[in-house]
């Protein structure tokens, strides 16, 4: 049997159930199958009319269908209590059919497109309710044409409104990754919103790799296939083609008043909303009526409350008895005769409705007459807000039950509808113990925004927040039971974290409550103001400008004090703010003495200058040889301040030195000219202006450069001696840009080049003739610059930026006719990097907006947006800035993006479309604008307009760069060859710089190097940095190559690694750390081994050495735990049997670590050097070490000791600047010798070479001495070299090779380096990598007496 229900129209009210059709208010509509409650939980739609309040006539006569039959009895409670109904709890919604109705009418309505639909109600009225679970499951069904394929999300907008309505549009539309992109955008431009919003749902459309759970399921065929949508549940039934929306509410709007303090994003947040809804989404938002004159404020919602709202007003008795009565039927149970009347009056119902008891009745077949209906009708509940009430009354009465139906005496227990709640919260509250009960004020009254006029409203907080500000054990026990009570709401939206109360309705019916928000509410206002200035400041990184100060430091200071119960950010805030205060009181005085000081310090300085430069003249004017060597001096010393910033000009202005006079200063310039990272570059003067940009070909034997002359240029990357290009590209006189060349680009076979320009084009060229290149095609004119410009590697396609925030894809197989194929969508900004992955099926797009996107084009004419490429945490948190450059790894599933928020961010995964981030580098203050990582060791170059030069980066290693090639201008651009070996630069100053990669730097990327030896068999150098040993080939000093790491060296990161040594046939390595010595078989060092390890002494290993005859290995120990203070051990170990070594003796030899061993040529005797003292041992017997002698105490400090290959002299180098060469002769008599001087601050490490004729001394003043020790007692300077590694580099060891022709330095902070010592090999490379050498300009700059004469010339 079929139930029937009254529906009451409106003027405009429809006839069986489609909308247009005439009806009088009183006509019965009998509810078909297609309308029943069981099916849409809505009747059939209706227009809306006049009145704000909707009545629904009549009472069923039996549940709804879909109860369970008499008998069935559910276990859950169909009450939801404060929490209100959602899309999970619709089952048990009742009493809103009608009002839903007029909701979906409106939503499908013309008046939607004007903008939001306003739901406005008092607190506790349900909206929540109407909005979750009656419109949006309604439309889920598909109450509208085409709805149920609509995404549709429900948000509160919280503390950030617009970066929550941002995510839940991504999310609804499949791509979650998009929020951080378009954050920072839409907070500027927030009306894009609705173009987003518009473009996401055509991307829906497209094909995506794995659908998540409830989202539309798109199947495709092969290439080029047309696409279809197929609806979840239904893989057969595709989706309505009409135009696709989307379905927004936003729920508790007043949060945008009560949360959000940064009145910008309110209003971007409305913009927004209002732009959306007049687009391609519908926009319901929930509003309490206390709040509906703020919203006035808005000038674009006026316009929207006038003719767009829907009044949630009181509900009618019939609607009263649903609530009570059809949530339990539908869940098997009943309510008791009279309880629904005991309600009715409690909520102040129209009594005298002559309804007895019995009218309610429990059988599914009873009727009422016209007269009961009207009667019933008649009564509407006094007060909206009072819905909270009776849900949470209604489930404590379900709870309190003894049998199957609510009683009256259930209801009445539990304290009715006014003091349920109270009862309830009393009774959580009463059930914890003494400690529990006093964190319950501080915890609720943080989830309370407690408003000056009595307008208290809920306050959404994170649970880590609350446990942070009220700790205590008893915290989170006394969340767990508020939330177990239901009093508070956990998981809100879907945020993980959150917590808020369930529901007004307990602000204003827990007596307790209520007390506690009266007691200090002006106090607890003025902290509320000081808190969310506090979070604001937290969130803004601390920025001294959202300091309190005037006034309102003072305001907060009159009651502000150290008991007062506040979070530490918000003490943090107040003191940083007085602070600030004080410091700004303080600055006057400290500017005035800065002057002061400044003037004093000018003045010494002029009379330095004034001494210098009168020294200088005296020698000018002595005789000609020794004016001669003071002009070879002094250019030597101009050569070696210009090395940091231009190595290219300082190695020409060396060799002039040289020329000029052969003294140790032009020779140490001219050896150290290959000693700055990558040595010297080729440099070609390349253009007239500034050049901004710079590719190879895909073959590498062709180089492309573009300029602000308005020209590019072709060059023969081939031939490093050309010093012209292969052709020019022209400017607008000859076809060419009318404005600075911004891009250029090679196609897969070189045969065209595309250049990008300052004017908007993009034009392409035939470069087939190098000599003469010839126009094909201009393409379009772009809206605005072309930065960027990419060509598929592996088909003839060019994708092209500028055109307003997109970016055309071109067909190019006929280069002079291209043909659009496709374009990118989504971007917020002047789309300006663009790059091909190697095999062509992806793109990366890098934009004005600071986003990274990654894109699928196999489908040119389609593209598909897969990812946004942020750092976890965003562009907004990490200041990303405009995307300036994007490219590939060698790998092919690698992606690195960088720009003006100065970072390097690189993404990897197993493929491109799971690319997650995975890590950066870089300082974070100088933006980059371009971007090359080298194919094959993964190494990443930069330039921007703060890099006087190319930093070199390793992501996976290090945030700061390995090594800085020195250039002296500001680069534009770079970019590796294919190959690795090459890297191209281009600077502000009109040069092209080639530089060879690595070049004489020992690039490591495993730890900081601290220690070097040589082979003494192969030449192999072995450094050990403070985790690993890395094993090099030197031969080449201009190519060093990188054998082997050993990274198994230590057991865990409190294992730091002290030394290693070669044994004397070069077969093993020993490596000692702080745990164990480990030994290698090293005959392969390529392929190294690992023979055994055993524990080294207590404290660590800080040196090893092997004796000469290789039997014996001596250890110098660390002073460190467990070792005893002022004890440090020497032992000896006996390493005949390597799968077995043997401890053969341990003494305390100094009272501080160890820091050099030495053995005699002889391996009679041993040298040990440790702090301030020097000892020599006899070590005949190695079980039995004997003190022979020891040095006078170096008083501050020694650091290394080194005998002579004939074992007559010990060198020493200390904390004083020179080294000290002493007689060892007579072992029990040692006599010093000699002095070397010359340096600046201690000797860090001394070396002979291997014929003994020379010493090299290196120092922390970053420079090495070369001395001539043939006389013992009168060594001579023969050269100083010096490596361009800034202010914190010092020379950690320095060691010659086998030949003795080159020099190993291990530099402190940067790379080590090889010294060529031939100085005429040394010169000819100079020349042969020259380029343009050194321009008359620069002569006349740094040698203006000379006559213009270059070296290489």
């Amino acid at each position: 049997m079929t139930s029937e229900r009254s529906e009451r129209g409106g003027p405009h009210g429809s006839g069986e159930g489609s909308p247009g059709a005439a009806s009088r208010p009183d006509q019965r509509t009998p509810r078909t199958a297609a309308g029943t409650a069981a099916e849409m939980r809505t009747p059939p739609l209706v227009e809306s009319q006049a009145a704000p309040t909707q009545i629904i006539d009549g009472y069923p006569s039996k549940p709804p269908a879909g109860v369970p039959p008499a008998g069935v009895y559910s276990t859950a409670c169909p009450y939801p209590g404060l929490r209100g109904f959602d899309e999970s709890s619709e089952q048990w919604f009742f009493g809103r059919e009608r009002m839903v109705a007029d909701l979906v009418a409106r939503v499908s309505s013309e008046a939607s497109r004007v903008g939001p639909l306003v739901l406005v109600g008092a607190s506790g009225s349900g909206k929540s309710s109407l909005l979750r679970a009656g419109l949006l499951p309604a439309l889920a069904r598909g109450a509208l044409p085409g709805s149920r394929g609509w995404p549709r999300l429900v948000m509160t907008p919280g503390e950030h409104p617009l970066e929550a309505l941002v995510q839940r549009v991504v999310e609804a539309t499949g791509m979650p990754t998009m929020a951080r992109m378009l954050g920072d955008s839409l907070r500027r431009e927030p009306e894009r919103l609705s173009e987003i919003v518009r473009e996401l749902l055509a991307a829906r459309a497209t094909p995506r790799s794995a659908p998540e759970d409830g989202e539309t399921t798109i199947r495709r065929g092969p290439r080029n296939d047309a696409t279809t949508l197929y609806r979840p549940g239904n893989p057969h039934e595709p989706t309505d083609p009409r135009e696709p929306r989307m379905v927004i509410a936003v729920d508790q709007f007043e949060e945008v008043f009560t949360l959000c303090a940064d009145q910008a994003e309110r209003e971007a947040f409305v913009r927004a909303l209002c732009a959306t809804a007049a687009g391609s989404a519908a926009v319901v938002i929930g509003l309490r009526a206390d709040f509906y004159g703020a919203c006035a404020s808005f000038p674009e919602l006026v316009e929207v409350l006038q003719v767009n709202q829907v009044v949630v007003g009181p509900m009618a008795a019939a609607d009263i008895r649903e609530i009570v009565v059809n949530p339990a039927r539908a869940a098997g149970g009943d309510v008791e005769p009279g309880l629904v009347e005991l309600v009715l009056r409690d909520l102040g119902a129209a009594a005298g409705t002559g309804i007895t008891g019995s009218d309610q009745g429990t059988g599914h077949g009873s009727s009422r007459s016209p007269e009961l209906v009207s009667n019933l009708s008649s009564g509407f509940v006094a007060d909206p807000g009072s819905l909270p009430l009776l849900a949470h009354a209604l489930r404590a009465t379900w709870f309190a039950r003894a049998g199957e139906a609510l009683t009256v005496a259930d209801y009445l227990r539990v304290g009715g509808l006014t003091g349920a709640i109270a009862q309830t919260a009393e009774a959580a509250y009463t059930s914890l113990d003494g400690a529990a009960q006093q964190a319950v004020r501080p915890l609720l009254m943080r989830m309370i925004r407690l408003g000056e006029n009595g307008a208290d409203t809920r306050r959404r907080v994170r649970r880590a927040t609350l446990l942070a500000e009220v700790p205590g054990p008893e915290s989170a026990t006394v969340l767990d039971a508020l939330v177990a009570a239901r009093l508070v709401e956990a998981d809100a939206d879907g945020d993980q974290d959150g917590l808020q109360i369930a529901h007004e309705a307990l602000l204003r019916s827990w007596p307790r409550l209520r007390e506690w928000m009266d007691m200090d509410r002006a106090g607890a206002v003025a902290l509320q103001q000081l808190r969310d200035a506090a979070e604001v400041w937290e969130r803004g990184g601390r920025d001294p400008s959202y300091l309190f100060a005037g006034s309102r430091l003072a305001a907060a200071r009159d009651w502000m004090d150290d008991d007062l119960d506040v979070d530490a950010t918000t003490r943090q805030f107040f003191d940083e703010s007085v602070r600030a205060e004080a410091e700004q009181q303080r600055a006057a005085a400290r500017r005035t003495r800065r002057l002061r000081q400044l003037a004093a310090a000018l003045a010494v300085l002029l009379l330095v200058a004034a001494s210098l430069a009168g020294l200088t003249f005296q020698q000018s004017t002595s005789s000609g040889r020794a004016r001669d060597r003071a002009l070879s001096q002094r250019i030597a010393t101009q050569a070696e301040a210009a090395r940091r910033d231009n190595p290219a000009l300082a190695a020409q202005l060396s060799l002039v030195a040289l020329r000029t006079a052969d003294t140790p200063e032009a020779r140490g310039a001219v050896l150290s000219s290959f000693n700055g990272g990558s040595g010297v570059p080729t440099r070609y003067q390349a253009h007239t202006k500034s050049v901004g940009t710079v590719a190879y070909s895909r073959d590498g034997r062709l180089l492309a450069t573009g300029s602000d002359d308005w020209t590019a240029a072709v060059w023969d990357a081939t031939d490093p001696r050309r010093l012209t290009p292969l052709a020019r590209i022209p400017d607008e006189r000859g076809g060419g840009h009318g404005r600075a060349v911004k891009a250029v680009a090679f196609n897969r076979d070189g045969t065209v080049l595309a250049t990008g320009g300052a004017d908007g084009l993009a034009k392409l060229w035939d470069i087939t003739d190098r000599a003469r290149p010839r126009l094909l095609a201009t393409l379009p004119k772009a809206d605005s610059e072309v930065y960027g410009l990419a060509f598929d590697p592996t088909s003839d396609r060019l994708a092209v930026g500028g055109y307003g925030k997109s970016a055309f894809i071109y067909d190019v197989s006929d280069p002079a006719r291209p043909v659009k194929e496709g374009q990118l969508f989504l971007h917020l900004a002047q789309v300006v990097a663009l790059e091909f992955s190697p095999d062509g099926a992806f793109l990366i797009a890098g934009d004005e907006g600071g986003s990274a996107l990654l894109w699928s084009v196999d489908d040119p004419s389609g593209p598909r947006p897969l990812k946004v490429l942020v750092e976890d945490g965003g562009p907004s948190a990490d200041g990303a800035g405009p995307i300036r450059s994007v490219t590939f790894g060698g790998d092919g599933h690698t992606v690195y993006t960088a720009g003006n928020g100065g970072y390097v961010r690189k993404f990897s995964g197993p493929d491109l479309p799971r690319l997650e981030y995975d890590g950066r580098a870089g300082s974070g203050d100088a933006p980059i604008t371009g971007l090359a990582v080298d194919p094959v060791s993964g190494l990443v170059g930069v330039g921007g307009f703060r890099y006087v030069g190319v930093p070199i980066f390793d992501v996976d290693v290090d945030q700061y760069s390995l090594t800085f090639l020195d250039e002296g201008a500001t680069v534009w651009d770079v970019a590796f060859s294919p190959d690795g070996r090459r890297l191209a630069s281009v600077s502000v100053d009109g040069s092209l710089r080639i530089w060879e990669m690595p070049g004489p730097a020992l690039i490591g990327r495993d730890g900081t190097q601290e220690d070097a030896v040589v082979n003494p068999v192969t030449g192999i150098v072995a450094i050990t940095t403070d985790k690993a040993v890395e094993l090099w080939d030197v031969d080449d000093p201009y190519a060093p190559r990188r054998l082997h790491v050993l990274t198994d060296v230590t057991v865990d990161e409190f294992d730091p690694t002290g030394s290693s040594a070669f044994s004397p046939d070069g077969n093993v390595l020993a490596v000692g750390t702080g745990k164990n010595i480990v030994f290698y078989d090293v005959r392969d060092p390529a392929k190294p081994s690992r023979i055994s390890d055993v524990p080294g002494p207590a404290g660590g290993t800080a040196e090893l050495l092997f004796s000469p005859d290789g039997r014996t290995l001596v250890l110098g120990g660390l002073n460190s735990p467990p070792e005893p203070a002022f004890q440090a051990r020497v032992e000896t170990w006996d390493v005949t049997d390597l799968s077995r070594p043997r401890r053969l003796a341990s003494l305390i030899a100094h009272r501080s670590s160890v820091r050099d061993l030495s053995f005699s040529p002889d391996g009679r005797i041993l040298v040990s050097a440790a702090e301030r003292s020097v000892k020599l041992w006899d070590v005949t017997d190695p079980r039995r070490l004997r003190l022979v002698s020891e040095l006078p105490e170096f008083p501050g400090g020694v650091w290394e000791v080194r005998f002579s290959p004939d074992g007559r002299t010990l060198a020493a180098g200390g904390a004083n600047p020179f080294a000290t060469l002493w007689d060892v002769t007579r072992l029990d008599a040692p006599r010093q010798i000699a002095d070397l001087p010359g340096h600046s601050t201690s000797v860090t490490s001394v070396a002979f070479s291997p014929d003994g004729t020379q010493l090299a001394t290196g120092s922390n003043d970053n420079t090495v001495q070369v001395w001539d020790v043939t006389e013992r007692d009168s060594p001579t300077l023969v050269e100083k070299l010096a490596r361009s590694a800034g202010s914190e580099a010092g020379i950690g060891e320095i060691l010659y090779t086998l030949d003795g022709k080159k020099l190993v330095g291990v530099i402190f902070t940067v790379p080590a380096v090889v010294w060529d010592l031939d100085v005429d090999r040394v010169r000819a490379r100079i020349c042969e990598r020259a380029g343009v050498g050194i321009t008359a300009a620069e002569w006349r700059r740094f040698l203006p007496d000379l006559p213009y004469d270059p070296v290489c010339g």
